[in-house]
């Protein structure tokens, strides 16, 4: 009966107007459900949101992706016809992909690269950090940005529990744009300045030339809500923009009530040998101040050591972890799908996350990511509906801390 009253307060929270609308939201929360699950709710449809995106482009499209994986006859059909009309009509269009999902991604980008006005380039960090870039975002116009776990790939569409935002702030936007100039002038041209300072007289991050509010800083603007973008790895940031790490750890240390996360997986290595505590040494001060926190996880955690990590976070007062399993489709199996990959938190019901990083170490020091958080009430309300509907639904379970669970296949 909860589950029932919840996805039905849910879809009421979540219906909204579609993309493009005018007027919009500054802040739309943007949802991929997977085929025969019970997650359908009102929530915009992410291929829905791309279209109006590439639609609604004026001068400019560029995205950032892990990587680009295109099935003929499945859910990015409508998203690529967009993107190529988009581009016939005069729209810049460029994107960087992983070089090391080359395999993946080179006929998509092979194929879009061969129509006017699409560019395209690979993103490699290995030299700088041993990373790779796991961000997943795109900005319209320099205007508009959306950002979230989706994959430009079908079975992200398709077979995926998802979680993105569309933010049509320009501030904000501009700081995802700035980034996106600089690692496409290093991986076009190996010109690398994202040390380089420029005028910048609120310390945002933005450049005064190109700061649509330049006495207003990014992340306490003098009027709406709080919207703060942040990005990983820190080493190849700008001065000025906030690392994904220090604003996480900052919202775990401020929480007064409660604190709900959802990621894909929890992992606690550091090399072979090593163990990163930060985040979890966070989690149990947290937990010790009396914070009640709600940890939902994807089963690719039940892999040792993760679940072990977890286990014994099961254990700490005020911890609370389950498991999510998503069941397999009835056409066959998938790699690589039918699970929830959604990164987001909810703190204290008042302060939403959304990001690309699941949480371990590499996202946070080596990877290219990007997160945002916002205390939109309207927003962080229908967060706080969708982890519910997670957490209360029929896809998760007690994590048992005596009990060995079997792995299950997923690559």
């Amino acid at each position: 009966m909860k589950h029932h009253y919840v996805m039905f307060l849910l879809c009421a929270l979540l219906t909204a107007a579609p993309a493009q609308a005018d007027p919009a939201p500054t802040l739309q929360l943007v949802e991929s459900v997977p085929l025969e699950s019970s997650w359908d709710t009102a929530a915009l449809n992410t291929p829905e949101v791309w279209v109006a995106l590439f639609d609604g482009a004026e001068r400019t499209i560029d995205m950032a992706q892990f990587y680009l994986a295109h099935v003929p006859g499945h859910a990015l059909d409508p998203v690529l016809a967009a993107l190529r009309k988009a581009a016939s009509r005069g729209v810049k269009v460029r994107i960087l992909a992983e070089k090391g999902m080359a395999d993946e991604s080179e006929d998509t980008l092979q194929d879009l690269g061969s129509h006017p006005n699409i560019t395209w380039a690979w993103f490699d960090i290995s030299h700088k950090t041993d990373g790779i870039i796991h961000a997943k975002y795109m900005v319209i116009d320099s205007t508009i940005v959306f950002l979230g776990s989706q994959n430009f790939d079908w079975r992200a569409l398709e077979h995926i529990h998802e979680i993105g935002i569309r933010i049509a702030e320009p501030s904000v936007a501009m700081a995802f744009q700035v980034l996106f100039d600089l690692d496409w002038l290093a991986m076009t041209e190996d010109r690398w300045e994202h040390s380089k300072t420029l005028p910048d007289k609120d310390h945002d991050g933005l450049p005064d030339s190109r700061d649509p509010a330049p006495d207003d800083p990014l992340c306490k603007p003098a009027r709406g809500p709080v919207i703060c973008p942040v990005f990983a790895p820190p080493s190849l940031l700008p001065k000025g923009l906030t690392p994904s790490l220090e604003a996480l750890l900052s919202l775990l240390s401020g929480a007064k009530k409660s604190i709900d996360i959802q990621v894909m997986t929890y992992d606690l290595r550091d090399g072979d040998h090593e163990t990163w505590t930060i985040l979890d040494k966070a989690l149990r001060t947290a937990a010790g101040r009396g914070i009640e926190i709600r940890m939902n996880i994807a089963d690719w955690s039940l892999k040792a050591p993760r679940i072990d990590h977890l286990k014994s976070l099961q254990q700490v007062k005020n911890i609370h972890v389950r498991i999510n399993s998503i069941p397999d489709w009835s056409g066959g199996y998938l790699p690589y799908a039918r699970v929830d990959h959604s990164k987001y938190m909810v703190v204290d019901s008042r302060i939403g996350w959304v990001g690309t990083s699941n949480w371990g170490k590499g996202y946070f020091d080596s990877v290219r990511a990007v997160e945002v958080y916002f205390d939109d009430p309207a927003t962080v309300k229908q967060l706080a509906a969708l982890f519910e509907l997670g957490w209360d639904g029929p896809y998760g379970f007690d994590l048992e801390v005596d009990r060995d669970y079997p792995l299950r296949k997923h690559d």
